[in-house]
């Protein structure tokens, strides 16, 4: 287990996906996590959140964006590696920042995650602004990680692709299921249905009561 809290619990090796309507909290559960300013959240856990957007600001080429990122203890021979890894050449690696493609941010993204080794790779709508290949890229690199990772994305088939086990954020609960996104919509049926019942016979309840 590698964090648990009162409604989530997350484990290594397992992709979550985190599902609900929009404006829920799915990105602030996230960010929160990410800060470990959550109890339940050891100070020790490695946790890395995946963010791009801001790299299309940076005025600065790859490689120094790479040289800042770089944790203590980390070589620069390591960034480079982390570069190759990824794809990037080593002309791309003096390209600026601001002249990436969306597809190659999250790469850079990636990279840099890569270098500080984390147990807890977070994930907030990775394929936003990517094309085919690009996301075909990144389902391979997740299928092959070995860390716990949590994902949201509009991304239906890549939802599914990727998740074992799915919370989901409904009316200030996380509800949590066993099971990737291809389940998510009968399980979440279910409930909705069962909780219909049980208002129906609970009015039937009261309604006989007060005759």
């Amino acid at each position: 287990v590698l964090l648990k809290m009162t409604d989530l619990c997350l484990e290594r090796g397992r992709c979550y996906g985190f599902v609900g309507q929009n404006g829920v909290g799915k990105t602030t559960l996230l960010t929160r996590i990410a800060a470990k300013d959550i109890d339940g959240i050891p100070q020790s856990l490695k946790v890395y959140y995946v963010a791009h957007e801001e790299l299309s600001e940076s005025n600065e080429t790859v490689v120094e964006f790479m040289k800042r990122q770089v944790p203590s203890g980390v070589g620069e021979d390591e960034s480079v590696s982390a570069l190759s890894t990824v794809g990037f050449t080593a002309a791309m690696r003096n390209s600026g920042c601001s002249d990436l493609s969306g597809g190659w941010r999250m790469k850079l993204a990636i990279a840099r995650s890569l270098m500080w080794k984390p147990e807890l790779l977070l994930l907030d709508e990775p394929t936003n602004h990517l094309d085919i290949a690009a996301i075909q890229w990144l389902e391979t690199e997740l299928k092959g990680t070995r860390k716990a990772f949590v994902l949201i994305s509009h991304d239906r088939r890549f939802l599914e692709e990727l998740t074992r086990a799915t919370l989901w954020i409904d009316r200030g609960a996380v509800r949590r299921q066993e099971q990737g996104f291809r389940g998510f919509e009968d399980w979440r049926d279910k409930i909705w249905a069962e909780e219909d019942d049980a208002r129906h016979k609970l009015d039937r309840k009261i309604k006989s009561e007060a005759k």
